[in-house]
């Protein structure tokens, strides 16, 4: 009788073994899930959304904005302007390229530039090609869908899309796809025609 008790005895101890690898695989398990979706709350809850839209009222003019809808800073990797699918390197080569039948000597705009590594925070919005001038405003409405706007932006964990201001607009999970030239360098002033 007493083999029988030392059988039972170390089947106890066997089955109580596995039972703490089994709870500690599990809490392990538990343990990594928990952080995964908390790392993932934390990469949604600082999520820029960057938007790029042409936009027009009547008596403050007609242009593009930039605004971050997003719930986090958005820092730009790069942006890519084109003309007629021709890329263009600042505002002054996009504005020399529109049709202007004003016939208005100087051509003033505003414009600011999405350069690279410029960290848009949530809740941003800005002008970055505008004209003020109603009397060119109608030029500018003929010319918007001649323009395509790219810009690649990412959040703080170094995730990345691309967002475009197109009649369509779009966003993009990747900005694998560099532009083959560069937006943003900075001849200022007015256009003369």
């Amino acid at each position: 009788m007493h083999m029988e008790g030392n059988k039972s005895i170390k089947q106890t101890t066997s089955l109580s073994t596995w039972a703490a690898i089994f709870i500690a695989l599990c809490s392990l398990g538990l343990s990594l899930y928990s952080g995964y979706e908390d790392r993932r709350y934390k990469r949604l809850s600082v999520r820029p959304e960057i938007q790029l839209s042409f936009y027009y009222t009547k008596g403050t003019g007609a242009g593009w904005t930039l605004w971050n809808s997003g719930l986090g800073p958005g820092r730009i990797k790069w942006c890519e302007v084109t003309v007629d699918g021709q890329p263009k390197k600042n505002w002054r080569e996009v504005a020399s390229s529109f049709r202007f039948t004003q016939g208005a000597k100087k051509i003033n705009y505003l414009h600011s530039y999405p350069a690279a590594n410029v960290l848009i925070k949530s809740g941003f919005s800005d002008k970055i090609f505008w004209f003020e001038d109603e009397a060119l405003v109608e030029d500018v409405k003929q010319n918007r869908e001649r323009v395509k706007i790219r810009i690649c932006y990412c959040s703080l964990y170094d995730e990345c899309w691309q967002t475009e201001d197109t009649v369509a607009g779009s966003v993009k999970s990747s900005c694998e796809e560099l532009p083959p030239v560069p937006f943003g360098s900075y001849p200022v002033g007015p256009l003369s025609q």
